[in-house]
């Protein structure tokens, strides 16, 4: 009898996290073989990171220290030929904010610090998410 083997992916994460602390956080609660988390403190950081790599999740602050905002991540991750899923994160999320981060296009909000729970909640769909829209556009592209 054949033994079915899945496959393994690493999950790749970046983290445009202001907070080294909330990094760290971050770090701690996805700690396992199969995440591969990436952090970066700075928009520009962050912009040059996702132009030179690939990601299943991008996880943000909603505010930088340097003007620059979860919008401008979204801008980003839009001109992707497959959008990673991105996760705005704010200490001050309120409905409004999460009514916002949702009708732009954003995958969720969540609120910092980290709760556990809605962290392995969260993250994880929006990489299954992500997987299933890139298995799509690659069976897509493969038929034309």
């Amino acid at each position: 009898m054949a033994v079915k083997r899945q496959r393994v992916e690493t999950r790749s994460v970046l983290a445009a996290l202001v907070s080294g602390e909330e990094c760290a956080s971050l770090q701690r609660i996805l700690n396992d073989p199969n995440w591969a988390l990436r952090c970066a403190a700075t928009f520009p950081e962050a912009e040059a990171i996702l132009r030179s790599s690939s990601f299943g999740v991008v996880i943000c602050n909603g505010y930088f220290g340097d003007g620059h905002c979860w919008k401008d991540v979204l801008k980003v991750v839009q001109q992707m030929p497959i959008p990673p899923q991105l996760i705005v994160v704010d200490r001050l999320a309120d409905e409004a904010a999460w009514a916002e981060v949702l009708n732009l296009g954003c995958y969720d909000l969540l609120i910092t610090p980290f709760e556990v729970e809605e962290v392995l909640r969260v993250v994880p769909t929006a990489w299954e998410y992500w997987q299933r829209t890139e298995t799509a556009e690659r069976t897509d592209s493969s038929r034309q």
